[in-house]
């Protein structure tokens, strides 16, 4: 039984040493792909500043927001202006009539309309667009004159 004892220490170290060795080659495994996570990480944060900054451009905070006037048939801002690319306008809905979001060019073509949506919900419309001048409108009340205009630079 002595005589296993030194044997079954010899085989505890050799199994050690060799998980010790695995674990070696992973974590230089590891500090090479946290070298290379480091590295494209910075240049994905770079294109993501670059395409950020021309993205943030035309939507700050995720895109141009508007609201509903307190007489209900008209938007809380009526100009608005962003870059060309894609632009996004949501309509937060506080009133308790059903509103939505629309778009249309210069001769009066309808690019995009959001859905209509009651009290608390939004109407968001995704669009690209080229530098020029737009009108946006909610669709059920445009000729009450719920509508803005956005400028595209």
């Amino acid at each position: 039984m002595i005589a296993r004892i030194p044997a079954l220490l010899l085989l505890i170290a050799a199994t050690l040493l060799l998980a010790a060795g695995c674990g070696d080659d992973d974590s230089s495994k590891s500090d090479d792909t946290t070298s290379s996570d480091t590295t494209e990480e910075p240049a994905a944060e770079d294109t993501d500043t670059e395409s950020n900054d021309e993205a943030s451009e035309p939507a700050t905070a995720g895109g141009l927001e508007l609201g509903v006037d307190g007489n209900n048939l008209a938007f809380d801002k009526t100009k608005l202006s962003t870059a060309a690319g894609s632009v996004t306008i949501t309509l937060n809905n506080t009133s308790t009539i059903q509103h939505n979001v629309a778009i249309e060019d210069k001769d009066g073509k309808e690019l995009a309309a959001g859905e209509l949506v009651g009290d608390g919900e939004t109407s968001t419309i995704t669009v690209d667009l080229e530098p020029g001048t737009y009108t946006y409108y909610c669709q059920p009340h445009k000729s009450s004159g719920m509508t803005g205009t956005l400028t595209v630079t």
